[in-house]
């Protein structure tokens, strides 16, 4: 597995940006190590492995939600925090797959999240993998016969309304980012993408 490092982002770019672009161009590097490492797309992909894939993220979501859902209810009230919530989806996977959650292990080195706009940064790798989600579920039931009710709940997500969930995500992402707080979101999400690395690629 490639060694990759939380990469601090600055102020000096050569023209303004909007936050999304910036998001999008300074975490690609620890976006695209996630992605090639993780390797969902891979054409030998066995249930066996998936199933571990699950574990995972099941590992990591659990204490994650339960460390940003208070900060998000008390800074961002009118943010429907409910609906996005992952765990339920990982836990009708696992149940579907047949493991216990119970004897899962937890990540405890969290991306940090003590601030909303760092939470916000979290969000945009958490609700971007949403998006992305969509091409997974589909090479599931390809390669392996599963469906949003049959072990990929997590994966398939919002549905149809993932576009709109996105959409209001981005909105809230930009009416509550003020320009001096740019940095620490975009810190936070390359946080995040390298924490999410070390757990699931391990």
């Amino acid at each position: 597995m490639a060694s990759i490092s939380v990469k601090m982002a600055h102020d000096s770019s050569p023209a303004p940006r909007t936050l999304l672009l910036r998001l999008r161009d300074e975490t690609r590097d620890v976006h695209e190590s996630l992605e090639r490492d993780l390797d969902l797309l891979r054409p030998d992909l066995t249930l066996e492995r998936y199933q571990k894939i699950v574990e995972r993220f099941y590992g990591f979501y659990r204490p994650w939600e339960n460390a940003v859902t208070a900060l998000l209810s008390e800074h961002l009230p009118d943010f429907a925090v409910e609906p996005r919530v992952k765990v339920p989806k990982l836990l009708n996977d696992l149940a579907y797959l047949g493991k216990k959650p119970a004897k899962l292990p937890v990540c405890h080195k969290l991306p940090g999240c003590q601030t909303w706009p760092e939470v916000l940064g979290a969000l945009y790798v958490t609700e971007g993998a949403t998006l992305g989600g969509q091409i997974i579920s589909r090479h599931l039931e390809q390669m392996l016969g599963l469906s949003a009710r049959r072990g990929t709940a997590f994966f398939s997500s919002y549905g149809l309304q993932v576009g709109e969930m996105w959409r209001l995500f981005c909105l809230t992402l930009r009416a509550n980012t003020p320009v001096d707080k740019e940095v620490i979101v975009i810190n936070a999400a390359r946080q995040t993408f390298v924490c999410m690395h070390q757990w699931l690629c391990r």
